[in-house]
């Protein structure tokens, strides 16, 4: 999900919290206030513009649908937008580990206006577009040309295998119909 979609922050090499969709926050004294300072010049793969009223949309909606990784960022007052590129999160009490958990699902910002089945599609602003969903089989990802983030693709193009069991992604890796598998368990790894 992070190949197609970005946060307001994401973690380094070293595991430490650093700015995505967010350039720099400020934390309030007492912990309560996250305000967040967002890159200009983003869309989505839609070609929609990306603002702090996603941001505000999609934490929103975590919060309220208590979707996965809603239990992370603790008690939350209020989460809106200030204007255009300034988004701001009011806690009740602090919460020391907020910003790690806006480095997960909590914090993806999603496309407020987009209509699209998300079952099936993605509109992202990540290094990544979907471009094709073949379900229980493949994804295909290609390089989205419109990406200006910090995490530049790599390879202008990723087909992600889905396998029922280990025994055939094992031997798909193999034959070299893969070139990576994760995850593996111990025991097929002791055959490489």
């Amino acid at each position: 999900i992070g190949n197609v979609y970005e946060g307001l922050v994401a973690r380094n090499t070293k595991n430490q919290v650093v700015p995505s969709l967010a350039k720099s926050w400020e934390i309030s004294k007492d912990g309560l206030k996250y305000t967040f300072h967002m890159r200009k010049g983003v869309v989505f793969s839609n070609k929609h513009r990306l603002t702090a009223k996603d941001a505000e949309w999609s934490f929103n909606e975590l919060v309220a649908k208590k979707y996965r990784g809603s239990n992370m960022v603790g008690k939350v007052e209020s989460a809106k937008a200030k204007d255009d590129y300034t988004f701001e999160i009011k806690l009740k009490e602090p919460n020391a580990k907020l910003l790690w958990a806006l480095c997960s699902r909590a914090g993806l910002v999603f496309d407020k206006l987009a209509n699209y089945d998300a079952k099936t599609q993605a509109v992202g602003s990540g290094p990544y577009l979907v471009e094709k969903f073949v379900p229980n089989d493949r994804v295909v990802l290609k390089a989205n040309p419109c990406y200006k983030g910090i995490n530049k693709p790599r390879t202008s193009k990723v087909v992600v295998r889905y396998f029922v069991d280990d025994v055939a992604a094992v031997d798909a890796l193999s034959s070299g119909a893969v070139q990576a598998l994760a995850p593996i368990s111990g025991q097929l790894a002791k055959t490489f």
